[in-house]
């Protein structure tokens, strides 16, 4: 369960590092122009859920006893 968890925290981290990138270089060149502003916030929403989801994630990391040896 526990590597299950930290698997999930993982891909959740690098879902946050593509929001990042897509940001950077997708978006904010084209910021000036006009409909991309609607398209940015509606990504901040789902980057905002992503991020809510890896903060959980992490907190229920905290309660999961890790493995055993």
């Amino acid at each position: 369960t526990y590597g299950y968890g930290s698997l999930i925290k993982l891909a959740g981290l690098g879902v946050l590092v593509l929001f990042g990138a897509h940001h950077r270089y997708r978006v904010m060149p084209k910021l000036s122009q006009p409909g991309v502003v609607d398209d940015f916030a509606s990504s901040l929403r789902k980057e905002v859920v992503v991020i809510s989801i890896v903060i959980l994630v992490g907190g229920l990391l905290a309660y999961i006893p890790p493995p055993q040896h």
